[in-house]
């Protein structure tokens, strides 16, 4: 592939398959970039980087290169971050816009390499200092000062960073999941009580691959099976998904919608703003609920409907073929 004339880029840049490269951006002498990989605009890549499959690196994103700056698969590094010297990021991990890296080690201890463990999800402007290693799966939170291990799976938030919510294991979340700030994912649905004790759900949430969920978004642990988020959903903000619901594959449920427990909705199919889904209804694949509906019995396929109460109004397509074209295929 041709590069645009404003990159500077060494004669013995190694990529894979696929690479998408944007303006301005730096990438000097042995850094190695595998395949799928997406490089904004201003970003710096110093000699050493190694970068895996499908990757994407945002604008102004610096890495200080060898030795041991390693960027894993499938790795996410958002706006104005820095990855430093002796870096290990594994496979899956989230970094938020202007993360830093501390690559100064303050004691002999610290000369170790850092290692970000798979599926970690790192939030806005958080520090993680030089030599600390972070377990598989945590969450650190917006502006969080990482000074020293974490070994177990949870929340982390505050200067030092310390454990908020342990892990919970009732908990499933896929590959590229973005979950913005102020949601809840396993929210406790309505308590009943037994001889004074509250029954606490014995199922969790499953989120799929791709999924993305919008802010201030509530998803409630699931009663009876777990509450199910397919692939490539987006849920804009200010949601509720109740207990034992199910949303489709690449469904789209608009800002202010509250689904009740056990509904569901189908694949493909969008939920305007401010829907209300009542509790076990059961909304058909590829259909279009009107903003501000409410739904009290069941959607079919590939209609419209709106109003309150919610009622099919004409097909969505008029044409099973041009359906599967569309959406199935």
């Amino acid at each position: 592939m041709s590069y645009d004339p404003s990159n500077r880029i060494e004669k013995d840049f190694k990529r894979g398959f696929n690479l998408t490269i944007g303006y301005f951006n730096r990438i000097e002498e042995n850094v190695r970039v595998g395949n799928d990989v997406e490089i904004r605009n201003y970003v710096e890549l110093r000699k050493g980087t190694i970068i895996g499959d499908e990757c994407y690196i945002d604008s102004r994103v610096s890495t200080s290169g060898a030795p041991n700056c390693v960027i894993g698969n499938r790795v996410t590094i958002r706006y104005a971050s820095i990855i430093a010297r002796n870096v290990v990021i594994e496979d899956d991990v989230f970094i938020s816009p202007q993360v830093g890296f501390i690559n100064i080690p303050f004691t002999d201890k610290e000369k170790k390499t850092t290692i970000i463990r798979k599926g970690v999800k790192i939030g806005f402007a958080a520090t993680i200092h030089a030599g600390v290693e972070i377990a598989e799966g945590a969450i650190i939170g917006a502006k969080a000062n990482v000074t020293k291990d974490i070994l177990k799976a949870g929340v982390y938030v505050g200067n030092p960073a310390r454990l908020l919510i342990p892990r919970n294991k009732k908990i499933k979340i896929g590959k590229n999941v973005v979950i913005e700030p102020g949601t809840t994912i396993g929210a406790q649905p309505t308590l009943f009580m037994d001889k004074g004790k509250p029954i606490i759900p014995e199922f969790g949430v499953k989120i799929n691959d791709g999924t993305w969920i919008g802010s201030d978004t509530r998803v409630m642990l699931g009663s009876i099976r777990d509450t199910y988020i397919g692939k490539d959903v987006m849920i804009s903000q200010f949601c509720n998904v109740g207990h034992d619901s199910i949303i489709g594959d690449k469904a789209r449920i608009m800002a202010g919608v509250i689904m009740g427990g056990h509904a569901e909705i189908g694949k493909y199919t969008v939920v305007g703003m401010g829907a209300i889904i009542r509790n076990r209804v059961k909304v058909g694949a590829c259909s279009f609920i009107g903003q501000g509906s409410n739904v009290v019995k069941d959607i079919p396929d590939n209609v419209i409907a709106y109003g309150n109460p919610c009622v099919v109004k004409g097909k969505r397509f008029q044409t099973m073929p041009y359906l599967i074209r569309r959406y199935l295929t």
